[in-house]
């Protein structure tokens, strides 16, 4: 756990560096490795339990340790491209950089269509535009209208040239904003 803890300090003052230490993209390129980061605390705890417990079969359990190794191999390398976009900028820089603006962008289209009530001093406390069922209602409408699928087709190409990428490389580029981006995860 420690190697764990140690890693992914390094990884977040990497990616601070990565973008110059320019606050808003270091926060989204944060968050798009964080679920990353979490699925390998899961599993190493898992393995930490079935060492004490022996609650896994050995298939589980190899297959959790295969897991844990590649992803510390794929974590290495983000490491490497991280360090790399940091002291030059040539392609990792506009990687990284390029990475996060797309990330925020589509995060900040995404806030701008889901309209999240905001607070009103007028209205009472248990007003019905504080409700869930508000946001879902907003939500379904627009799945009505067909944004979500238009949306996911439009980030279809990027979506398989980062798959490409991760394949070839052997990188995680984390989870990005638009739908449909998977990751580099655990089958559940």
């Amino acid at each position: 756990m420690n190697e764990l803890r140690s890693a992914y300090r390094l990884f977040l003052r990497t990616c601070s560096a990565s973008v110059l230490h320019h606050p808003y993209s270091t926060k989204t390129l944060r968050k798009m490795w964080r679920p990353s980061f979490a699925d390998a605390v899961r599993v190493t705890k898992r393995l930490q339990e079935n060492q004490a417990n022996e609650t896994l079969s050995a298939t589980e359990r190899n297959d959790l340790e295969t897991w844990l190794s590649e992803w510390n191999l794929r974590i290495d390398n983000v490491l490497a491209l991280l360090y790399s976009s940091s002291q030059s900028r040539g392609l990792a820089h506009h990687i990284t950089r390029n990475l996060a603006a797309i990330s925020s962008g589509e995060q900040k289209r995404h806030d701008k269509h889901v309209k999240y009530p905001y607070w009103n001093g007028q209205r009472a406390l248990d007003s019905p535009e504080y409700t869930l069922e508000t946001v879902q209602r907003r939500l379904k409408r627009q799945e009505q209208d067909g944004l979500p699928r238009k949306v996911a087709l439009e980030w279809k190409g990027l979506e398989e040239v980062m798959q490409m990428a991760e394949g070839r490389s052997g990188l995680v580029f984390g989870t990005g904003w638009w739908i449909g981006r998977t990751r580099f995860a655990r089958e559940r």
